[in-house]
Protein backbone atom coordinates (compact mmCIF):
# COMPACT_ATOMS: atom_id res chain seq x y z
CA UNK A 1 0.00 0.00 0.00
CA UNK A 2 3.16 2.37 0.46
CA UNK A 3 2.73 2.48 -3.19
CA UNK A 4 -0.25 3.75 -3.72
CA UNK A 5 0.45 7.24 -2.67
CA UNK A 6 3.52 7.89 -4.77
CA UNK A 7 1.54 6.44 -8.06
CA UNK A 8 -0.80 8.98 -7.18
CA UNK A 9 1.68 12.25 -6.79
CA UNK A 10 3.07 10.58 -10.24
CA UNK A 11 0.09 11.20 -11.87
CA UNK A 12 -0.64 14.25 -10.60
CA UNK A 13 2.66 15.51 -11.75
CA UNK A 14 2.20 14.30 -14.55
CA UNK A 15 -1.67 15.51 -15.02
CA UNK A 16 0.31 19.21 -14.33
CA UNK A 17 2.79 18.73 -16.72
CA UNK A 18 0.55 17.95 -19.44
CA UNK A 19 -1.28 21.44 -19.16
CA UNK A 20 -4.03 20.87 -17.75
CA UNK A 21 -3.20 22.19 -14.22
CA UNK A 22 -4.02 25.94 -15.22
CA UNK A 23 -7.55 24.34 -16.66
CA UNK A 24 -8.39 22.91 -13.15
CA UNK A 25 -7.37 25.37 -10.58
CA UNK A 26 -6.66 28.55 -12.51
CA UNK A 27 -9.33 29.03 -14.66
CA UNK A 28 -7.14 28.80 -17.87
CA UNK A 29 -8.55 27.52 -21.14
CA UNK A 30 -8.55 23.35 -21.42
CA UNK A 31 -5.14 21.65 -22.88
CA UNK A 32 -5.80 21.01 -27.31
CA UNK A 33 -7.90 18.26 -27.87
CA UNK A 34 -6.08 15.07 -30.66
CA UNK A 35 -7.26 15.53 -34.05
CA UNK A 36 -9.96 13.06 -34.93
CA UNK A 37 -9.56 13.15 -38.48
CA UNK A 38 -7.27 13.50 -41.39
CA UNK A 39 -3.67 13.17 -41.66
CA UNK A 40 -3.38 15.60 -38.31
CA UNK A 41 -4.91 12.60 -36.94
CA UNK A 42 -2.14 9.91 -38.28
CA UNK A 43 0.92 12.37 -37.11
CA UNK A 44 -0.61 12.19 -34.03
CA UNK A 45 -0.65 8.41 -34.19
CA UNK A 46 2.77 8.12 -35.26
CA UNK A 47 4.17 10.86 -32.27
CA UNK A 48 2.25 8.89 -29.31
CA UNK A 49 3.75 5.53 -30.56
CA UNK A 50 7.34 7.58 -31.09
CA UNK A 51 7.25 8.93 -27.63
CA UNK A 52 6.45 5.14 -25.78
CA UNK A 53 8.89 3.90 -28.67
CA UNK A 54 11.62 6.30 -27.17
CA UNK A 55 10.93 5.70 -23.45
CA UNK A 56 10.63 1.58 -24.00
CA UNK A 57 14.27 1.98 -25.06
CA UNK A 58 15.23 4.47 -22.55
CA UNK A 59 13.72 1.85 -19.73
CA UNK A 60 16.08 -1.14 -21.67
CA UNK A 61 19.25 1.04 -21.59
CA UNK A 62 18.52 1.64 -17.60
CA UNK A 63 18.04 -2.09 -17.25
CA UNK A 64 21.28 -2.55 -19.80
CA UNK A 65 23.47 -0.09 -17.34
CA UNK A 66 21.83 -2.30 -14.12
CA UNK A 67 22.76 -5.60 -15.41
CA UNK A 68 26.76 -4.08 -16.30
CA UNK A 69 26.66 -3.10 -12.66
CA UNK A 70 25.04 -6.13 -10.97
CA UNK A 71 27.74 -7.98 -13.11
CA UNK A 72 24.78 -10.31 -14.41
CA UNK A 73 24.69 -9.99 -18.00
CA UNK A 74 22.69 -9.40 -20.73
CA UNK A 75 20.67 -12.24 -21.84
CA UNK A 76 19.67 -13.25 -25.43
CA UNK A 77 16.10 -11.68 -25.95
CA UNK A 78 14.64 -15.05 -26.33
CA UNK A 79 15.08 -15.80 -23.45
CA UNK A 80 13.90 -12.63 -21.70
CA UNK A 81 10.56 -14.15 -20.82
CA UNK A 82 12.81 -16.31 -18.07
CA UNK A 83 14.71 -13.80 -16.38
CA UNK A 84 12.78 -11.70 -13.92
CA UNK A 85 14.20 -8.21 -15.03
CA UNK A 86 14.18 -8.72 -18.91
CA UNK A 87 10.73 -10.17 -18.45
CA UNK A 88 9.68 -6.76 -18.31
CA UNK A 89 11.39 -5.67 -21.08
CA UNK A 90 10.06 -8.56 -23.57
CA UNK A 91 6.24 -7.70 -21.99
CA UNK A 92 6.51 -3.68 -22.73
CA UNK A 93 8.34 -4.69 -26.15
CA UNK A 94 5.04 -6.68 -27.05
CA UNK A 95 2.82 -3.96 -25.52
CA UNK A 96 4.47 -1.60 -27.79
CA UNK A 97 4.37 -3.89 -30.75
CA UNK A 98 0.68 -4.88 -30.02
CA UNK A 99 0.20 -0.62 -30.26
CA UNK A 100 2.23 0.12 -33.32
CA UNK A 101 -0.15 -2.14 -35.45
CA UNK A 102 -3.31 -1.08 -33.76
CA UNK A 103 -3.46 2.21 -33.48
CA UNK A 104 -0.18 3.79 -36.15
CA UNK A 105 -0.17 1.52 -38.94
CA UNK A 106 -4.07 1.24 -38.82
CA UNK A 107 -4.78 4.85 -38.64
CA UNK A 108 -2.13 5.19 -41.51
CA UNK A 109 -3.73 2.14 -43.45
CA UNK A 110 -7.13 3.45 -43.06
CA UNK A 111 -7.04 6.94 -41.78
CA UNK A 112 -10.56 8.01 -39.89
CA UNK A 113 -12.59 10.12 -42.47
CA UNK A 114 -14.53 13.21 -40.89
CA UNK A 115 -18.86 12.44 -40.73
CA UNK A 116 -20.92 14.07 -43.59
CA UNK A 117 -22.05 16.48 -41.82
CA UNK A 118 -18.26 17.86 -41.08
CA UNK A 119 -17.02 18.08 -44.88
CA UNK A 120 -20.34 19.20 -45.97
CA UNK A 121 -19.46 22.20 -43.47
CA UNK A 122 -15.91 23.05 -44.26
Amino acid sequence: MRGLPRLHRRLRTLDGALGRRPHRFAGGPPPPRPPRYGPAKVAHEWREWGKAAVAWVIAAGVMVVMSWVAGAGIPAPLDWSGDPLWSWAARIGGIVGIWLVTWPVWTTLAPPRAPEADRVRA
